[in-house]
């Protein structure tokens, strides 16, 4: 799903219902480009997996609310539109905190981490104002993920 505010809504949406989420956003990146972030997802969703403790004879088990980390992003409008004329965002502040802990009301929720390294590293990637370009499927094509 392109774009950042209809993505945003589908998270929030199932966030709501508990779905263990986590929202990631590329500074300054049209939407095209996910190589840079395959490897922290993948990453997460081996610890949700683990905490969850699949058995092939019972259900999943649920995630515990009370543990792990929460994160929150405060997010500042681009230049960029997405291809349904929405404002793309980009992430002008976000932190993270233990579950037991508030994060900053006028911030947006973000996610969730079984780990405090993988939440450590959400966080700092987030914060880059600019992500490289050259996780573009095609870098040798300057052109290709440019807003048109």
């Amino acid at each position: 799903m392109g774009g950042t505010v209809k993505p945003y809504n589908f998270y929030k949406r199932y966030h709501a219902q508990g779905a263990p989420w986590v929202y990631l956003v590329q500074n300054n990146i049209p939407h095209c480009c996910i190589i840079d972030t395959k490897s922290f997802i993948l990453d997460w969703l081996q610890q949700v997996i683990v905490v969850r403790r699949p058995d092939p004879n019972e259900p999943l088990s649920p995630m515990n609310s009370n543990t792990g980390w929460y994160c929150s992003i405060r997010p500042c409008e681009a230049v960029y539109s997405d291809h349904w004329g929405l404002p793309l965002w980009n992430v002008c502040d976000a932190h993270i905190e233990r579950a037991e802990k508030d994060l900053p009301s006028q911030e947006m929720p973000a996610g969730f981490f079984p780990a405090e390294s993988l939440a450590r590293e959400w966080l700092t990637y987030i914060r880059q104002q600019n992500h490289p370009k050259n996780s573009f499927p095609r870098p040798k094509d300057p052109s290709f993920g440019e807003p048109k």
